[in-house]
């Protein structure tokens, strides 16, 4: 049957429920999908809070003219949950994923495929999945009805326009059979309540629109059935428009988008509902290490010429533009398409002269002119290379498939070559600027571009409600001039904070803006909120009300419809203090002027507002007093008393300090906890006297569960995890952790193999930024006192850590400081830099100083108590560890780093360690004092363990300068080993002024003793096993100088100093080494361009090659 017959049939199917309905329940209980059979047909309904939102209505798709919902069976339902929250740009910082879920497998014949559900307290989603092999193509067909009650009033438009028309508002029921929709569809219910329908993460699909059927229902339609729009036929040729009609076949699986009803209480649930974006997948982390935190997303305000004069399209014009977006505090500058006369030179040039502003340049581009790939890639590549920051891509005008796969061609090509993006003349959002990042905004909304849209009052009052649902829209906000229509300035300046889009374009001419005499507003209204509230009485097409904060500065915008209006809005969103407020109101006198007064105000203050028609108000509300900043947990319920769960307290006050920022304090006590989540702009303060106590888990109940890791096969389940910590941030920024307290990692355990609800970490942070710990003790801090992945920023000073496993593990971090620490590990690195693969990509660890610290391998414990005892060995040969180290883990290398001022005491010696991949370049280490070291002092390995994809290649290792090292009573047994591998040899080796004093005693046996190579062994001094030199041991070395290195040993010593194996480019000077009258001094084999002078016990040899001497 198809699917034409088969709907009309449907309609007069009864809505009565079958028995044999599943059913998906929200996590707050209150909303409901339910899936049933009727008639042999899959219908659906959803209900929130008892109250219908969807009447019983048919699902219905169709693969190749074969209706796939009708004569079907269900099987096996398998519920899933997701409980998530990310960082976000847009009405709130961050975006709560919170829903129940269920997988509910479908029979039709022979064809098995499976629906998927979730459903979320604000509303539901479903999509369906229809596996197929990758080799045939298929045509997918939907008429999925929804079915709103009856006596509902709907907001929509139509799509001749395609995207860009005026809102018309009908109760349902007078909706006529034909007419068309255009998501997403807003519309309330008899009860109060309010739903909008949609669609998300539109990939590899036609997209959607919807068609009444003149009975209370709206159609799915896709694109090959929807009319084709003005915009189209009059951009493209009639073949274009001719394949646009015809239905798009799909390989392999077909995934439909997510159908999504949107639900809410009030239009605040409705313009806070993040279902969209959730329904995306995150951002991949090769291209978007940070996600929407990556330092080139850059969301921002925007000048552009085009709708308010401003002079001739050249360079220097816009080099004006530039400058006086800086004047605004403004970030991006729009260029329209006459940048295309220029050269690449005088685009450079503006673009030279915008960073000198802090200002990006975009381009415009029209979309026809990317279909071709490899145009559309050298355009990208071309603007990558210019130094452009985004690019704005105009005129797609439809939603067919070829067109949908265009959008994510064009995303992923720009992220690739670090652009942002700006869709104009574009369809709906469909979430992905989740999945994408670099998309900031799209157009998709009649904006200030529509010379002939009289009524802005109304229309602006609408879109807040019904288009803005879907996501950010680019309406170039804010005119002064005739287009602003039958609004007023107050009311325009409101709309940009009203109308908001992490690319917030201004229309109004830049200087227009300066010479406003609410100019102070205009420059500080965001581009991002923290945090978005609608207050009544708004109402759509009537009234908009938004209180919107960003950081601690609230700004209280309204924009009136068309008719006049007195409301009242109570400030009690406010937090307690006083509030200096700047007002911007309607001038009695003329829509074209403001009327600018300063206010004071608390929370329990009434803005009173007499509203003219088209008119607004906007209020910038800055705390006059320092309010609430320091958030005690004992006033959150915490005891201190070391047998009281703290957890909930302390959670709860770092909670409440996130609103604005502050800090959680921990008077004297013992705070026993699980899991402590951090949160940005948030301080801990541990004071003196008070201890974070980590809880021992009991049958399985504890700390935050290990998140999965698909990448965990290469590091070990330590790194791969952060979640199970006692401390525990990921994704934030400007955090701290201060006082002279201590962390104390009690129930911590040390091992991977963790039971459940175990945590191994004192502090986890991942893919963090501006972090900052200060002054606190930590001890026994399981596997790791501090594992940091992916964190930029980060100034650790001050600690002392006293722990049985690694103490600082600094892995994939940029900028970097470590000062004035004391850490004592025993049984693992004490200051350890890595560059895993746990974020599933490699990133260098970089820009690194590690200065005035204190590196120990003590028994445990017995740094923080002063006794430093050395009686406890774990190890079979009776050492211990501490030590700085660079790797083992290492597919993303080591850049820039310096290492200075630090003491070794009773532990391992220096280690630099790149064996799976990553660079390891320009690294100075300079005074260095080390005693009573238990293996090699130094120790330089470039090896080929590869712990990683099989994609990667062996690394590198140069340009190291060690300098002013000073080392007594070392370990005899392996001297210190400076080794490559065959074809990988460490290059640009500098040391000097190094005195090291060992303990001695090898034999002459061990001098003859050939070392394998083991190149892909665990790179470790005791794998090489007793090394033939006591001194240095260089293997696989090009460019290598040694001057005014001093070795000598304290016991009768039969082994030469130095062993050169396979070294190229070798320089020695003033050389002092002590020998046994029967041992060589230098031992030389297969080296070349040998050189060494003025050292004591050898006179001055210079050789072009050796393949085997001693000196």
């Amino acid at each position: 049957m198809k699917i034409g017959t088969l709907l009309c049939a449907l309609l007069f199917v009864s809505k009565a429920f079958a028995a044999d309905t599943t059913a998906v329940t929200s996590p707050d209980g209150k909303t409901r999908f339910k899936l049933f059979i009727n008639n042999h047909q899959l219908y659906y309904a959803v209900t929130s809070r008892d109250v219908p939102v969807i009447d019983a209505s048919p699902m219905i798709l169709s693969i190749d003219n074969r209706v796939l919902t009708e004569n079907v069976k269900t099987g096996a339902v398998k519920p899933y949950t997701i409980n998530e929250r990310y960082p976000w740009s847009g009405v709130h910082a961050v975006a709560v994923n919170n829903c129940k879920g269920a997988t509910i497998a479908l029979q039709q014949a022979t064809t098995d495929y499976m629906l998927d559900v979730r459903v979320f307290n604000d509303g539901i989603a479903f999509r369906t999945v229809v596996p197929g092999a990758e080799t045939a193509a298929r045509v997918p067909d939907e008429s999925t009805v929804f079915n709103i009650p009856t006596g509902s009033e709907i907001w929509y438009h139509d799509l001749n326009m395609h995207y860009e028309s005026v809102y018309t508002k009908k109760t349902i029921n007078a909706l006529q059979a034909g007419e068309w929709v255009a998501p997403p569809a807003t519309f309330k219910l008899p009860q109060g309540m309010y739903a909008a329908i949609t669609e998300a993460n539109l990939v590899n699909y036609s997209g959607m629109a919807l068609e009444a059927n003149g009975k209370q229902g709206l159609v799915l339609r896709l694109a090959h059935r929807q009319p084709v729009s003005y915009p189209y036929k009059l951009r493209y040729s009639e073949e274009d428009v001719k394949r646009s009609l015809t239905p798009a076949a799909i390989s392999g699986t077909i995934t439909t988008p997510w159908r999504v009803v949107m639900i809410g209480e009030d239009l605040n649930a409705m313009v806070n509902n993040d279902m969209v974006h959730n329904l995306c997948p995150p951002p991949d982390p090769k291209l978007f290490p940070q996600g929407i935190q990556t330092d080139w997303i850059r969301p921002g305000r925007a000048v552009w010429k085009y709708l308010d004069g401003g002079g001739e399209g050249t360079p220097e014009v816009m080099k004006q533009f530039s400058a006086k977006a800086a004047e605004l505090g403004f970030e991006h500058n729009i260029l329209e398409g006459f940048w295309r006369q220029w050269s690449d030179e005088q685009i450079r040039d503006v673009v030279n002269d915008g960073k000198s502003h802090q200002v990006g340049i975009w381009l415009w581009k029209h979309s026809k002119e990317l279909r071709d790939k490899t145009i559309r890639q050298a355009f990208f590549k071309r603007c990558h290379e210019l130094g452009i920051t985004g690019v704005k891509i105009d005129f797609f005008d439809s939603e067919a498939k070829e067109v949908i796969d265009l959008y994510t061609a064009i995303l992923q090509e720009t992220a690739m070559n670090h652009l942002l993006v700006d869709f104009h003349g574009a369809n709906k959002p469909t979430g992905l600027s989740r999945t994408w990042p670099n998309e900031l905004t799209r157009e998709a909304v009649k904006g200030m571009e529509a010379s002939k849209l009289a009524d802005r009052a109304v229309h602006e009052t609408t879109i807040p409600f019904t288009r803005f649902l879907a996501g950010p829209a680019e309406y170039t906000v804010v005119h002064f001039g005739e287009k602003r229509k039958n609004t007023t300035w107050a009311h325009q300046i409101a709309s940009a904070a009203i109308l908001s889009a992490p690319l917030l374009t201004y229309a109004a001419l830049p200087q227009h803006l300066l010479d406003n005499p609410a100019n102070t507003v205009i420059r500080m209204i965001p581009a991002t909120w923290d945090e978005t509230i609608v207050l009544p009485p708004s109402e759509i097409g009537r009234l908009a009300v938004f209180a919107r904060r960003k950081g601690n500065t609230w700004f209280l915008a309204v924009m009136n419809g068309a008719q006049p209006q007195k409301i009242s809005i109570p400030l009690s969103f406010l937090q307690a203090g006083n509030y200096r407020a700047t007002v911007v109101k309607d001038s009695p006198d003329s829509a074209a002027a403001v009327k600018m007064e300063e206010a004071s105000y608390t929370q329990k203050d009434v803005v009173s507002l007499e509203l003219a028609p088209g008119g607004g108000y906007i209020a910038m509300l800055v705390t006059s007093s320092p309010g609430k900043s320091v958030y005690n947990v004992r006033e959150f319920g915490a005891k201190g008393d070391g047998y009281t769960l703290d957890g909930a307290a302390i959670n709860n006050a770092i909670t409440a300090a996130a609103v604005t920022g502050g800090t959680v304090y921990f008077p004297a006590g013992n705070y026993l906890t699980y899991t402590i989540r951090l949160k940005s702009n948030v301080a801990l303060f541990i004071d003196h006297g008070a201890t974070i106590l980590a809880a021992k888990e009991v049958n399985g109940v504890g700390y935050d569960a290990p998140e999965p890791n698909p990448h965990d096969a290469y590091q070990d389940f330590g790194h791969s995890h952060w979640q199970n910590s006692l401390i525990y941030g990921e994704g934030l920024h400007d955090i701290a952790i201060l006082g002279t307290g201590m962390i104390w990692g009690k129930g911590l355990t040390r091992s991977t193999n963790q039971p459940p609800g175990g945590g191994n970490k004192a502090i986890a942070l991942k893919q963090c930024y501006n972090v900052t710990i200060n002054d606190v003790s930590i001890l026994h801090g399981g596997h790791f006192a501090l594992l940091a992945t992916g964190v930029d920023n980060l100034n650790i000073r001050g600690l002392k850590v006293d722990t049985d496993r690694d103490g600082f593990d600094i892995d994939c971090c940029k900028n970097v400081r470590i000062s004035d620490c004391t850490v004592n590990s025993p049984f693992d690195d004490g200051i350890c830099l890595k560059s895993s693969f746990a974020l599933g990509y490699a990133k260098a660890t970089e820009n690194v100083t590690i200065t005035n610290c204190q590196v120990s391998g003590y028994d445990e414990g017995t740094l923080l108590d002063g006794t430093f005892k050395r009686e406890y060995k774990k190890y079979s040969d009776n050492t211990t560890t501490g030590r700085i180290k660079m790797g083992t883990e290492s597919n993303g290398g080591f850049k820039n780093v310096t290492i200075s001022n630090c003491i070794f005491d009773y532990s391992r010696g220096l280690a630099l360690e790149t064996v799976d991949g990553g660079l390891l370049e320009d690294v100075t280490i300079t005074n260095i004092t080390m005693r009573d070291i238990v293996n090699a002092p130094i120790f330089i390995r470039l090896g080929a363990r590869m712990r990683g994809p099989d994609t990667l290649a062996v690394g590198a290792c140069r340009r190291i300068i060690l300098s002013n090292i000073v080392v007594y009573n070392a370990d005899a047994r392996y001297g210190s080993i400076i080794s490559g591998i065959p074809g990988h040899a460490i290059e640009d080796l500098q040391m000097s002024n190094i005195s090291i004093y060992y303990k001695g005693g090898g034999t002459q046996e061990m001098a003859g003793r050939e070392v394998p190579e083991f190149e892909k062994d665990y790179p470790e001094p005791y794998r090489f096993g007793l090394m033939p030199a006591y001194g240095f041991f260089f293997r696989h070395v090009k460019g290598l100088s040694v001057h005014d290195v001093k070795v000598s040993f304290m016991k009768d010593e039969l082994r030469p100093a130095f062993m050169l194996d396979h070294v190229a480019d070798v320089s020695m000077y003033q050389v002092d080494a002590q020998k046994m009258p029967a041992a060589a001094l230098i031992s030389l084999k297969e080296v070349q361009q040998f050189n060494i002078y003025r050292s004591k016990g050898i006179k001055d040899t210079t050789l072009d090659s050796s393949e085997k001497m001693v000196l």
